[in-house]
């Protein structure tokens, strides 16, 4: 049996490399294409709102994760960037529930 001795984030470039080839096959061939399609295991519709708070440098802004069917914040992001540099950290299930509080608005639209 082989140990993986590589972390996702090591892994995700040679991965996404893959999965494009794959896809790269399949819209050259009608059949593979087919056979791609197939192989999908899901396809799952989201909602996601940008809540921007400063332009430019820095910028910094959410992402809120909204599940369309039961209008329920899934998760959310927090980003900030400033010129050429940039990091986002997930939002704790405690802070989560501030922002779906003061946002809640947004899940009315």
């Amino acid at each position: 049996m082989e140990t993986r001795t590589k972390s996702c984030a090591d892994r995700i470039s040679e991965e996404y490399k893959k999965s494009m080839k794959d896809i790269e096959v399949a819209l050259k061939n009608e059949r593979r294409r087919e056979e791609y399609l197939e192989s999908v295991l899901a396809v799952s519709k989201k909602i996601v709102y940008k809540i921007e708070l400063s332009w430019g440098g820095p910028q910094d802004y959410f992402e809120v994760v909204v599940d369309p069917d039961d209008n329920r914040v899934e998760s959310a992001t927090y980003h900030f960037l400033d010129w050429f540099d940039g990091a986002e950290i997930t939002v704790s299930k405690d802070d989560l529930v501030k922002i779906e509080d003061l946002f809640e608005w947004l899940l009315e639209i």
